[in-house]
């Protein structure tokens, strides 16, 4: 995957990558310029494992400074800001994702609002 993003980047103009592979973008990133290519880091489920650092994606969550190495932007699913009660299908209060990636210097991109997804009922 990594020869071929390279590869299409030599003939057309990319401006985002996003993966879920710290890795990854990790390998890319000396190849890209930030003010033409945004390297976004995909966050998946919070008890999914990152295969190349082992750790679950809401442990990255926590060290989003670290993500600021490789990443210009992270995108989230709606869950990570607005969590939902798993038992009332409720909204939660809002977490502090958004403030905390802003503060380490990352833009936020959001995924998951389409309405073929549950609604929680306060939505």
């Amino acid at each position: 995957m990594r020869s071929y993003v390279i590869s299409v980047s030599r003939k057309v103009v990319v401006n985002y990558i996003s993966s879920p592979e710290v890795n990854f973008l990790k390998s890319i990133a000396a190849r890209f310029r930030p003010s033409v290519t945004k390297l976004v880091f995909r966050f998946l489920g919070p008890a999914d494992i990152e295969p190349s650092t082992n750790q679950t994606y809401s442990s990255l969550q926590k060290n989003l400074t670290f993500i600021k190495t490789f990443a210009s932007g992270i995108l989230v699913p709606k869950y990570y800001i607005w969590p939902v009660d798993s038992n009332s299908q409720y909204l939660l209060p809002h977490t502090s994702i958004v403030l905390d990636a802003h503060e380490a210097g990352l833009e936020v991109y959001a995924s998951e609002f389409s309405s073929d997804v549950t609604f929680a009922y306060d939505y």
